[in-house]
């Protein structure tokens, strides 16, 4: 039988596992997608994508930042065969009016 305080620690270190197979996992289906896409269109894919990314704990966020891995998209055109079609995907965040609150579904003035 399991004691009390050994599934106490079992789930905290699950629970600060879960942020990271979670970010894998969307990082997975991502490469997924760019495959996919490169396929259908015999091109190389690059995406550069701006994105607040937070970690949490427990559910809470303890801290935010900005994700560009300019580093891969430089070696992603500097490895492209001559004579192959780069695509570049670009994404970015839409400027947020002033006072507008960060919650998805605010209500705007």
């Amino acid at each position: 039988m399991i004691h009390p305080w050994d599934a106490i620690w079992i789930f905290l270190i699950l629970s600060s596992l879960q942020p990271l197979v979670q970010k894998q996992l969307l990082a997975l289906s991502r490469r997924r997608m760019l495959r996919l896409i490169a396929a259908r269109r015999d091109a190389t894919v690059i995406t550069l994508i701006h994105r607040q990314e937070s970690i949490s704990l427990l559910g809470f966020p303890l801290m935010r930042h900005i994700d560009i891995d300019a580093e891969s998209v430089l070696k992603a055109i500097r490895g492209t065969h001559p004579g192959k079609t780069i695509e570049i995907i670009l994404h970015t965040r839409r400027p947020r009016p002033r006072g507008e609150s960060d919650r998805a579904g605010a209500a705007r003035p």
